[in-house]
């Protein structure tokens, strides 16, 4: 059926925007560093993500676009499965997403070289606003009151086709009906491991950070055209390499990581997130069809994500510190198995890898030179930071966020 083939199409963009723009965030604070934990301290720190709402994507040409570009200005008689010369009128879709992401880290000093820790996720609002409009000029036909039955435009009782009528037509695939406001919750991947600092001289150290991801991540509503991703239900397995080339005078601040009035350091971190393969309960259709109602355990493969972070941290004056980042991101293709007979899977690994560019700067308070020097108890630090994605591709959402963050430690021995 044509209207099939307009649905599948556009249900497989659709679904690629929605599952790919999510923020991949895992920041404990802006910039890394290769510090730890002297043994027996506790610290707690927390990330707080108030993203400004998303209206554009980065597409396959890495150039921004509306999110609700492809479904503006399409004839809703390939929707409805019309013949040539009847006329439906045309989409006017807008979608904005917004969302809040808080990070908790734990961690704990084990010895002087190994600091173990768990990172906790948790998105408490996700909200997606969508508005349809259907521009009617030219449109000869429409339906009768909320059914599917056309009608000539001027016969009693015929109106334009609406939001409810197109909700209709997902219904027959099992789709839950497009609303305007969807708001979400849930957890992302929880990550437990340690870091092991290998090496700390007076001027560079370096640290290894291995961890294994946990499946508790919200996966997407494969039947909610709406849903946003806030995490994976998959394991998998983190390695990252820390390296500072410090310019620091020695003390907590420099154990810890906190340049103090007028000391630096430069911090590039390597992270690698391997996914390891699961079976997930997906909608199972062959490409020039994906808006079936059929649906099947995949054999899904996600794919891995490399980074990069290169950035400075400068003490412009006692317990005040301005830090930033760049960051560049790869995430390699996603590979899906054992459907059905016949089951076109690259309708799913279309667009599935990516590239971003971010930068980040932070300002932050620490009252940890007034530890070092006997003055005061409680080590803790206050940050206010900007994040900014400014390029991407495949999907990337062209995302930013001002974040709310703090550190606490418990005194040390």
């Amino acid at each position: 059926m044509r209207h099939k083939r307009w649905m599948g199409y556009s249900w497989m963009v659709f679904s690629s925007i929605l599952l790919f723009i999510q923020a991949s965030a895992s920041d404990v604070r802006a910039l890394d560093s290769a510090a730890v934990l002297p043994q027996g301290m506790t610290a707690l720190f927390g990330e707080n993500r108030f993203f400004f709402p998303v209206t554009d994507v980065f597409n396959q040409n890495g150039d921004k676009q509306p999110l609700g570009t492809p479904f503006n200005n399409v004839p809703l008689g390939g929707l409805f499965g019309a013949p040539p010369g009847v006329n439906f009128g045309t989409s006017m879709v807008s979608m904005q997403q917004t969302r809040v992401e808080l990070e908790y880290t734990l961690a704990y000093g084990l010895t002087d070289r190994l600091t173990i820790g768990a990172i906790i996720p948790y998105v408490p609002y996700a909200s997606t606003n969508f508005s349809f409009s259907n521009n009617t000029a030219g449109a000869n036909f429409g339906f009768v009151g909320n059914s599917l039955t056309p009608c000539p435009l001027g016969a009693p009782g015929c109106q334009t086709a609406s939001l409810t009528n197109i909700n209709g037509a997902l219904a027959t695939a099992g789709f839950q009906p497009l609303q305007n406001h969807v708001q979400e919750s849930g957890f992302g991947n929880v990550i437990i491991g340690g870091r092991y600092q290998y090496y700390t001289g007076n001027q560079y150290r370096g640290a290894f950070t291995g961890g294994v991801i946990l499946p508790t991540g919200q996966e997407r509503d494969p039947d909610n055209l709406l849903s946003q991703s806030i995490g994976s239900d998959t394991w998998g397995l983190r390695v990252q390499l820390q390296n500072d080339l410090m310019l620091q005078s020695p003390g907590l601040g420099k154990q810890l990581g906190y340049p103090d009035a007028g000391d630096f350091f430069l911090n590039y971190t390597l992270t690698y997130d391997m996914v390891l393969p699961d079976k997930q309960m997906l909608r199972v259709c062959p490409v020039t069809n994906p808006i079936c109602p059929t649906k099947a355990n995949l054999n899904r493969d996600l794919g891995d994500t490399f980074r990069l972070d290169v950035g400075p941290a400068i003490g412009l004056a006692t317990g005040v510190i301005l830090s930033g980042y760049y960051r560049y991101v790869y995430k390699m293709k996603d590979n899906y198995s054992g459907g059905p007979p016949g089951t076109a899977v690259d309708a799913l690994e279309q667009y599935s890898d990516q590239q971003a560019h971010e930068w980040r700067v932070d300002l932050a308070f620490t009252s940890i030179p007034w530890v070092s020097r006997g003055k005061f108890g409680l080590p803790f630090v206050l940050d206010i930071s900007y994040r900014e994605r400014f390029a991407g591709d495949n999907f990337v959402n062209a995302s930013r966020f001002i974040g709310f963050n703090f550190a606490v430690y418990t005194s040390p021995n």
